[in-house]
């Protein structure tokens, strides 16, 4: 049938392109480690957009940082599997909500997906307490009213919101934006079994008004520090506001690594930018 021939044909090393083949043949001669994009048939989409940029700092793009103009909870190898939370700020909210992220033992990230259903206001404990949570979505017939909040309820919730914002560490804005049923997080992880080979970025700047912004790149391994990408780039809403990135060479994401993107303004008055990362996950074999 043509969809076997169809995937047969796609299942083989030689309709790899050749990015990724010299990306696995880098990996086995410096790292001496087999890798297998055809094994794992993944890509891997990370994207975020954040309305609060301005020049106080470097900040991660994620929907969150209308949260107090908090950093997520993420990226910290010291912490354990503290994400252990699920609530809304709305009292009527009773969907099903699909939750990825990882568990942390020892040096090793492992991807986790689990479900929870909310009870409005009431905290629901999630079935597998996480390190980090890279995303959630509504996978109800309904929306979602939130704001729902994804935490580590050390310090509690009132009315269903948190009450330590940098506790939080991932966000779905509910019906109120129209992006509001899915978190918009550019950040994630990479698991111990599996490279991130990053093949496309892109950015968009928007304000009224013109800005500038300077946004990086980051990697952190569960035993180092965050160091850049080799990439830093820049979009001026006066000028060039939008940046479309095809990489080759490909960006190699080792295993164990957090990955996220931080954006800065020359002005005071806040900004949007929008960023993305995607590629497609190899399996180590």
């Amino acid at each position: 049938m043509p969809h076997h021939s169809e995937f047969a044909a796609a299942a083989v090393p030689e309709a790899l392109e050749p990015r990724l083949l010299r990306a696995v043949a880098e990996v086995k001669r410096y790292s001496d480690v087999d890798l297998s994009v055809i094994q794992k048939a993944k890509s891997l989409t990370k994207f975020g957009n954040s309305f609060d940029i301005d020049n106080t700092g470097y900040k991660t793009v994620w929907d969150g940082t209308a949260i107090n103009d908090e950093p997520p909870l993420f990226g910290d190898p010291s912490l354990g599997n503290v994400i252990d939370t699920i609530v809304s700020a709305d009292n009527g909210d009773n969907q099903t909500v699909v939750i990825e992220g990882h568990t942390k033992s020892g040096d090793d990230l492992t991807f986790v997906t689990q479900t929870a259903t909310l009870a409005g206001q009431t905290e629901v404990p999630l079935t597998t307490p996480l390190h980090t949570c890279t995303r959630a979505y509504n996978s109800s017939a309904t929306e979602i009213t939130g704001p729902v909040y994804i935490f580590d309820n050390t310090d509690g919730s009132v009315d269903g919101v948190p009450s330590d914002p940098s506790d939080v560490g991932t966000f779905l804005e509910g019906s109120a934006s129209p992006r509001g049923q899915q978190t918009g997080n550019a950040f994630t992880a990479v698991s111990s079994v599996d490279y991130w080979l990053v093949t496309k970025l892109i950015v968009d700047a928007n304000r009224t008004g013109n800005g500038s912004y300077d946004v990086q790149f980051q990697r952190r391994s569960t035993t180092g520090v965050w160091r850049p990408l080799q990439i830093d780039i820049a979009v001026n809403t006066a000028a060039t506001s939008f940046v479309s990135i095809d990489l080759d060479p490909c960006l190699i994401i080792p295993n164990n690594s957090y990955v996220r993107v931080l954006a800065r303004s020359s002005s005071s008055t806040d900004g949007e930018v929008s960023a993305k990362i995607s590629g497609y996950l190899a399996s180590i074999v």
